[in-house]
């Protein structure tokens, strides 16, 4: 969740003064539009990290992810876009 807020409230507000002043956008519109590109980004990029934490959250005997890194290296080797499953519902 630290990626997501931190992202959220880093990105949202440099893309609300780029619109504001590039686009000509009003405050509201501008705030709008960044909030939505901030979260969305946000979203997307701390997801990896959500997705490492539900699967040792659901092995609780430790059998197949005994740590975050293993857990992140056993899910690439696997198939690397099960980083990033689920993101699409989480998108709609």
């Amino acid at each position: 969740d630290a990626i997501y807020v931190c992202g959220m409230l880093g990105l949202t507000p440099l893309v609300q003064q780029q619109l504001e002043s590039r686009a000509g956008l009003g405050v509201g519109a501008a705030s709008l539009l960044a909030s939505l590109v901030g979260g969305v980004s946000a979203g997307v990029l701390s997801h990896p990290f959500d997705v490492v934490k539900t699967c040792m959250q659901g092995d609780m005997t430790q059998r197949q992810h005994a740590g975050a890194l293993a857990t992140f290296k056993a899910l690439v080797n696997a198939h690397p876009g099960r980083l990033f499953s689920g993101v699409g519902a989480w998108l709609a």
